[in-house]
């Protein structure tokens, strides 16, 4: 033991030195050596809502209570502070809280604008199919000359040189009901199709948003615990730098704290790497300069629920079965491919009907001369029916149609399955994180007392340094469990969000 090794009057000065060093408690801020933002402007800052007050000194510390008052509830245990953004240079920073990313998230993703413009095209191909039931005009006027053989209708071939001039205005109609008819009702369901689609790459949009959101919040807090650790281990340092100059045979003590020091330094580091990693790749699928550096609004992390789970898992498939978007896409995919099958196997039975009919002024004469104008009216109807490939064609386009929608019908299916699978897996995940956040949070409690014994008992002369060490360590990696605990609560309950709900996030959702 460290008294024990302690002979004469350095025994007593070190006894001195360690009872005054119990007092420290390195609870400071590790703001210097790692720079601080400066508050964020709302003068510039577009879209991005600065809401969140600038967080206080004290923010950048873990905030506990006492385990020696009672059962602690959810809101009185052990919780982490995100603190102050780290100094990236001179990337402006810019708060951002969660209803703002989410609502640029649905406007402004290159995903979100693609679906807006194919819906765009599936309402064009709908008019188009819809516009074949209407007739064909054509407006203007012609000149023929004619010079050479020619041969009449009983046979007779002989040298004709003429000249015509007509300006007829002709209207046509010519449909074929069969395809048309079915083929508009396949692209009705097309244009269906693409409105989901639309509202499903929004949410999806936006629930991607929320992980790249959770991920910069999990990543700060991280960066908070290690400050933390740094502080506490950074205390153990100073320490036994003045424990050395009692007794140059303690060096071992500082060598190895200063060991430790290092190992939190570069784990430092790596965590300002990942922030900035988060904070880019949220500004970027938000669109926003790259450069930003996006800070969340939360003074602290905490659990969010948005789906009541008392309702039980089979009640959540329910619901996802009922509300998803993408199953109303190819459940409006898949009645397309059913039309389609009406309309192969139809259309070869239902003639095509063609009317024309022009009014107009024609007049001619030999050589070059063009005269003789008068009135000029031509009109006719027909009614067909075409069998390609003498019916062969159509048949196996019967097939193919049939097999298509065989194939939607399947993949309806199989999103039905995957939908109750994810589900499930989401609802069963969500009750192991709430065990592992409790877990977490008793751990905290346990360290935080652990390494208040341990340093009670170093100032008694029963410990020795690297018990400290461990019980610094052990801490930190308390805090780490709880912050990926929380954060990864979040993104399963959003994500249980979207597939119960089948929409995202909303104002509406926010007030409740």
């Amino acid at each position: 033991m460290i008294v024990d090794s302690v002979m004469g009057s350095r025994g007593v000065m070190l006894v001195v030195v360690l009872m005054l060093a119990g007092c420290v408690q390195p609870r400071a801020s590790f703001r210097e050596g790692q720079g601080s933002a400066p508050p964020p402007s709302r003068e510039g800052a577009g879209p991005v809502a600065a809401t969140a007050p600038e967080a206080s000194a004290a923010s950048d510390t873990v905030h506990t209570s006492s385990s020696q008052n009672g059962p602690q509830t959810e809101e009185s245990a052990p919780t982490v502070a995100l603190g102050s953004s780290p100094d990236f240079g001179d990337a402006p920073v810019e708060t951002i809280d969660f209803l703002s990313a989410l609502r640029l998230a649905s406007r402004k993703t290159i995903d979100v604008a693609i679906l807006r413009e194919r819906l765009e095209i599936a309402k064009a191909n709908l008019d188009e199919v819809t516009a074949l039931f209407l007739p064909r005009l054509q407006v203007g006027g012609g000149y023929m000359r004619h010079d050479g053989r020619l041969q009449q209708t009983r046979g007779d071939v002989f040298d004709v040189t003429r000249s015509s001039l007509g300006a007829v205005p002709h209207v046509e109609f010519s449909v074929d009901p069969g395809g048309a008819y079915f083929e508009r009702l396949s692209r009705k369901q097309l244009v269906e199709a693409a409105s989901h689609g639309e509202v499903r790459t929004q949410a999806e949009s936006m629930v991607r948003a929320a992980m790249y959101y959770y991920d910069l919040v999990e990543a700060l807090a991280m960066v908070s615990v290690a400050r933390e650790s740094m502080a506490h281990t950074t205390a153990q340092v100073e320490l036994n730098q003045s424990l050395v100059e009692v007794e140059a045979a303690l060096r071992v003590n500082l060598v190895r704290a200063q060991a430790e020091l290092a190992r939190d330094e570069g784990e430092l580091h790596a965590l300002l790497h990942v922030l900035r990693k988060s904070s880019n790749a949220l500004a970027t699928w938000l669109r926003l300069p790259p450069q930003t550096v996006l800070r969340p609004a939360e003074d602290r992390i905490k659990p969010l629920p948005l789906v009541d789970t008392e309702r039980g898992a089979v009640a959540l498939v329910e619901s996802a079965l009922a509300r998803r978007p993408d199953l109303h896409e190819l459940e409006a995919l898949r009645a397309a491919a059913n039309e389609a099958v009406s309309g192969a196997r139809w259309t070869p039975w239902l003639p095509e009907v063609s009317l024309f009919a022009g009014y107009g002024v024609y007049g001619g004469g030999r050589s070059g001369f063009v005269g003789d104008f008068g009135d000029r009216f031509d009109a006719g109807a027909g009614i067909t029916w075409t069998f390609d490939g003498l019916g062969f064609v159509d048949a196996a386009r019967v097939r193919r149609a049939r097999a298509e929608a065989n194939e939607a019908s399947l993949r309806l299916a199989g999103l039905r399955e995957q939908i109750a699978a994810d589900v499930i897996n989401n609802f069963e995940r969500i009750r192991s994180l709430q065990a592992l956040s409790a877990a977490a949070r008793s751990r905290i409690r346990a360290a935080e007392e652990a390494l208040e014994l341990v340093r009670a008992r170093a100032q008694a002369g029963d410990a020795i340094q690297i018990e400290i060490l461990d019980a610094i360590r052990d801490l930190a990696q308390a805090r780490a469990q709880l912050v990926r605990s929380i954060t990864d609560f979040n993104r399963v309950h959003y994500l249980l969000f979207y597939q119960v709900e089948g929409s995202a996030w909303s104002d509406e959702t926010a007030r409740r």
